[in-house]
């Protein structure tokens, strides 16, 4: 029996539905999905605040001019770099912290009142207020008195004697926050009084604007601005998406991580160049093979092994998960009945590094190394084929399939064949 992964349809019900539930980061092929390609950093400064538009025009001799407009000037991207060539305008910035708490009526603020902070791992840490009191609190509490800015300073220290966050010095009854080592994942915040202690987390990354010129023969240009938060501050970056070439089978030419750089040349471990993605957990591909997460500090990263090429960049998922099992069962549909699959064969085109599981918190790694395979160097050849998996799979009644993609490499699913039995009565 062969399983097709059917169109996105989220917005039909699950009944007879002939279409996908799940599909994170992909594209939609004949028959099947293809992961989507990932975003190139292009401009070197950040994009102006509150844009209100772009556009990419070409002249006669077939010169193309990009502009991004706010509500008081344009700015030209030449070389990558952002001009003001309006009247009078400047460009402008406005940073805000990965979380912020405001305080306000400081005297109200009532004793264990909490600030509940999620990380990006989806843990949580609590500081609570002790009261108004004076001197050292416990560890994680605050006092409020004397004023909203002194209040603040208090809660100031409380957060940044915590191992996992740094804090800025207030800006008056301002505090501002951000995640030692932010990983991907969003950083969420939390007021027991939203009124007198009122918090803003952190945001996803939002588009807000988009367009298509013409490139290659085979392939149009499509430019993006996104806002991103990076280290606690908006910024906002003019990227190209990569060349969407899913035949590519040299390990050195992946680009699946977004906002990302290249390196080619003499044999390093240092990579520079980083200040958009300061403060973030990047991802890293190094001569073709995955390498451990880094943190970028000062613009740069150290890596464990040196290089010579290197993909360095934001980590994304591609996520697919199938509909709900249909495979007949002896009195007739096997909807709404007990089953369990123990194996699955995946079909796949030039795919290296995937997870296959019931759900998106029970997956399982497909091998792809050797026992010969060099740990340091990337896997020798992309399987084109079929890849027997055992299945972790419960006695259920839904039988979905979940398959996940979460390193900076190529997964293209042509077919999954599931092993199932179902029970009647």
């Amino acid at each position: 029996m062969q399983l097709p992964f059917g169109e996105w349809l989220p917005d039909q019900p699950d009944h007879l539905k002939k279409g996908a539930n799940v599909a994170t980061n992909v594209y939609y092929a004949q028959n099947s999905y293809k992961r989507f390609p990932s975003l190139v950093n292009y401009s070197s400064n950040t994009c102006v605040k509150d844009s209100r538009g772009a556009g990419s025009f070409r002249d006669n001799s077939n010169t193309v001019y990009n502009f991004v407009a706010t509500k008081d000037t344009i700015y030209k991207l030449t070389s990558g770099t952002f001009t003001d060539v309006g009247t009078g305008g400047t460009l402008l910035s406005n940073s805000y912290a990965t979380f912020t708490i405001t305080v306000t009526d400081y005297a109200n603020i009532a004793t264990d009142s909490t600030l509940v902070l999620t990380k990006n791992d989806g843990t949580t840490v609590t500081f609570t207020c002790q009261g108004a009191g004076a001197g050292t609190p416990a560890t994680d509490k605050f006092f409020h008195n004397e004023s909203n800015d002194t209040t603040a300073d208090n809660i100031y220290t409380c957060i940044n004697a915590h191992a996992d966050f740094v804090v800025a010095n207030p800006a008056a009854n301002v505090v501002t926050i951000r995640e030692v080592a932010h990983k991907a994942g969003l950083l969420k915040l939390k007021s027991s009084d939203t009124t007198r202690l009122a918090v803003t987390s952190e945001g996803i990354t939002v588009c807000e604007s988009a367009a298509s010129i013409s490139g290659t023969l085979t392939e149009d240009e499509l430019w993006v601005i996104n806002k991103r938060t990076v280290n606690g501050t908006t910024k906002r970056f003019v990227e190209v998406f990569a060349d969407f070439d899913f035949d590519e089978t040299a390990s050195t030419s992946f680009k699946f991580l977004d906002s990302h750089l290249s390196y080619s040349g003499s044999a390093t471990t240092s990579l520079t160049g980083l200040s958009h993605l300061e403060g973030e957990r990047v991802s890293i591909l190094g001569d073709g093979a995955t390498h451990a997460d880094k943190t970028v500090s000062s613009g740069a990263i150290t890596l464990d092994r040196s290089v010579t090429t290197a993909c360095v960049g934001l980590p994304y998922n591609s996520v697919l998960q199938s509909m709900r099992l249909e495979g007949g069962a002896a009195e007739g549909t096997s909807q709404g009945k007990t089953k369990r699959i123990s194996k699955v064969v995946l079909r796949l085109f030039e795919t290296v590094g995937v997870k296959v599981g019931p759900s998106l918190t029970k997956l399982e790694t497909i091998p792809f190394r050797t026992t010969t395979s060099l740990l340091s160097t990337p896997v020798d050849t992309l399987l084109a084929g079929d890849k027997e998996i055992e299945f972790d799979g419960d006695f259920e009644s839904d039988g979905f399939i979940v398959i996940k993609q979460d390193q900076p490499l190529p997964c293209s699913i042509l077919a999954i064949y599931p092993t199932l039995v179902t029970a009647d009565g």
